[in-house]
């Protein structure tokens, strides 16, 4: 008789676990802001492991507890045991009787966001740099209301000789330049800003020589410092229990003159998708991809409006641009990545110059003070078009 009145009650706790799980789902459907959701979430599928597990069902525990970390549930995973209850301590008012009060996770601050985003790479080889790359970035938005601004300068070498088309193509090039951001969360899942780029290139000995059909085509001039483009841009961000999902829009709007060989005067519209997800509390992986549509042809080179022998040279291709990377944080103030990212050729009618490129970086990651963040970054190409060598530092402060 008594173990039946025990199995009576055993039964009974677990459904008012169950009842108030999906009490807390309901309330998270009516939250208005991401971090009540999550946090609702979060105690709903941690009441729900605690239940698997004092009923023996440990997959079913350990997968109701890895949907509550998903959400950020910092707790312990079940291990069956009921939790002691204190005398004297008076529960939550809406709280079923019997239901302990579950510990809330920890809010994740600044720096565990910046600590294990991507670096934001220039993607800088020979020629690539004429369309625009968008940097790898982190699939989440900073928390609404927070402004972003980042700094960075870096130094590109890149150095392309191939004996083709009746000619020595040359592209040894060396390109100083910096780059600044800002950005707004105007809602916990959207953000908006700009970015801009100013820069010079330096060739190294003879100028840059193309040949194609037998003909140089890269038209004489002056190169000098010059602001690049001008780029307005949107990310939008779609948590879910698995990955961090976002989409990212930008749009380049060409500054610096062809002569310079900074940027195409293209007007580029640059599509992407990102992926983020956090491994337990030290590592977090990346992973972006989209495409590049230039508007209007550039007037870089010399085509068959100057020459009925040469292809249409100044034709911009669609370019499908990658990357992936993972994020090590192996001490507080102090983080570690290294990524790949790539694209495919830009100049499709031009035999030397249709060439795709991968670059790999390495990158270092400190919290300096406060809100600000500083980051080294060292990277190489695989491929005849790409950077032999890249380094770069950033210092991003928020606000």
């Amino acid at each position: 008789m008594i173990s039946l009145w025990f199995a009576v009650a055993f039964a009974l706790a677990q459904d008012d676990k169950r009842q108030e799980a999906n009490r807390l789902e309901k309330k998270a459907e009516q939250a208005e802001s991401e971090r009540e959701r999550d946090r609702f979430r979060a105690e709903a599928w941690a009441l729900r492991a605690e239940a698997f597990a004092e009923e023996g069902q440990w997959d079913a525990s350990r997968d109701a507890w890895l949907r509550a970390r998903a959400y950020g549930w910092t707790g312990p995973m079940p291990t069956g045991r009921k939790s002691d209850r204190r005398e004297g301590v008076a529960e939550e008012r809406d709280r079923p009787l019997g239901v302990p009060k579950p510990e809330w996770p920890k809010e994740p601050t600044l720096w565990d966001r910046f600590a294990f985003r991507p670096y934001p790479s220039t993607r800088n080889g020979a020629v690539h740099n004429l369309v625009h790359l968008p940097p790898p970035e982190e699939a989440s938005v900073l928390p609404a209301g927070t402004w972003h601004f980042q700094a960075m300068a870096d130094f590109t070498l890149a150095k392309f000789e191939e004996e083709a088309q009746g000619g020595t193509t040359e592209w040894k090039v060396a390109h100083l330049g910096a780059l600044a951001e800002l950005d707004y969360a105007i809602l916990s899942w959207l953000e908006v800003g700009a970015r801009l780029a100013v820069g010079e290139l330096f060739s190294a000995g003879a100028d840059v020589v193309v040949f194609e059909k037998g003909f140089q085509i890269v038209p004489p001039g002056v190169r000098s410092l010059n602001l690049e483009w001008v780029a307005p841009r949107v990310k939008a961000a779609v948590p879910t229990p698995i990955v961090d999902l976002g989409f990212l829009v930008e749009f380049k709007i060409p500054v610096a003159s062809e002569e310079d060989l900074l940027t195409a005067k293209t007007f580029d519209l640059a599509l992407g998708a990102l992926l983020s997800r956090k491994i337990g509390d030290d590592f977090a992986i990346h992973a972006g991809g989209g495409f590049i549509l230039p508007i209007a042809e550039t007037e870089t080179f010399f085509d068959n409006t100057n020459l009925s022998t040469l292809p249409a040279t100044n034709e911009v291709a669609t370019v499908i641009h990658y990357s992936a990377g993972l994020v090590w944080r192996p001490l507080e103030i102090l983080s570690f990545g290294l990524q790949a990212e790539g694209n495919t050729a830009v100049f499709k009618n031009i035999q030397v110059l249709d060439k795709s490129q991968l670059a790999l970086t390495l990158f270092g990651r400190l919290r300096m003070a406060g809100d600000a963040f500083g980051a080294l970054a060292v990277g190489t190409g695989f491929g005849d078009l790409s950077a032999d060598l890249s380094v770069s530092f950033t210092v991003d402060l928020v606000l």
